[in-house]
């Protein structure tokens, strides 16, 4: 029963801590502390005569400096005795793999966060904007429309989750730019509304046309 108990705990614990990145955090940070103290605790109990006689909150400073830098311990050139020389290379052992903990932790967390931005998993805060429901052949259809509507700036919100959907957006660009292109270069000099109508769809679709990718809610 005991067994099954421990189990559970471990199961559970383990459970908690992966799926939370904070969790992880607080539990590195916890171990970060009680090194550094438990260490602390050892230097005043079994070699007091290293401390410097400066309290162990000054041989605190010092354990933490050796556990966020493995460094420390190789530029010290005092002379310390047997057992200080442990606890120092405890602590700075226990730091590196804690610190290896700590930015193998933040790194994934980070690259979590950036795959979602990248996969569109954040709100749209557009106003007036059009929202296409899966991608189509008739998008660019769509997007031709909305720079027929006349607006300054027409944004169109793309939900589909496929990750080529970038590309795609931009050979949909790059078509409606070729065809803009080839209707001003043949349409006559003599038909000024035409143009200039020609003309402002090609500088919305160099600049001002959002067209926003998002996917699916997960």
């Amino acid at each position: 029963m005991a067994s099954k108990r421990r189990g559970w705990m471990r199961y559970w614990m383990v459970d908690w801590v992966v799926q939370r990145t904070w969790a992880l955090i607080t539990v590195l940070a916890i171990t970060c502390v009680v090194l550094v103290f438990g260490v602390t605790g050892l230097v005043m109990a079994v070699t007091p005569e290293q401390s410097g006689g400066q309290g162990p909150w000054h041989d605190a400073w010092l354990n933490l400096t050796l556990l966020l830098d493995p460094g420390t311990i190789g530029n010290d050139n005092t002379q310390h005795d047997f057992w200080y020389r442990i606890f120092s290379l405890t602590v700075t052992i226990g730091g590196i793999l804690v610190v290896s903990a700590l930015i193998g932790v933040l790194t994934t967390a980070l690259n979590a966060k950036l795959q979602d931005l990248r996969r569109g998993r954040t709100p749209v805060g557009e106003r007036n904007h059009t929202v296409v429901l899966g991608w189509s052949d008739d998008v660019e259809t769509i997007v031709d429309e909305l720079l027929e509507e006349g607006a300054r700036r027409p944004c169109a919100v793309i939900l589909d989750p496929d990750p080529r959907l970038p590309e795609l957006i931009g050979e949909v660009r790059s078509r409606l730019l070729a065809k803009v292109r080839a209707d001003l270069e043949h349409t006559p000099s003599n038909w000024p509304e035409r143009c200039r109508e020609l003309a402002r769809k090609l500088r919305i679709l160099r600049g001002g046309l959002r067209i926003v990718l998002r996917g699916w809610s997960s």
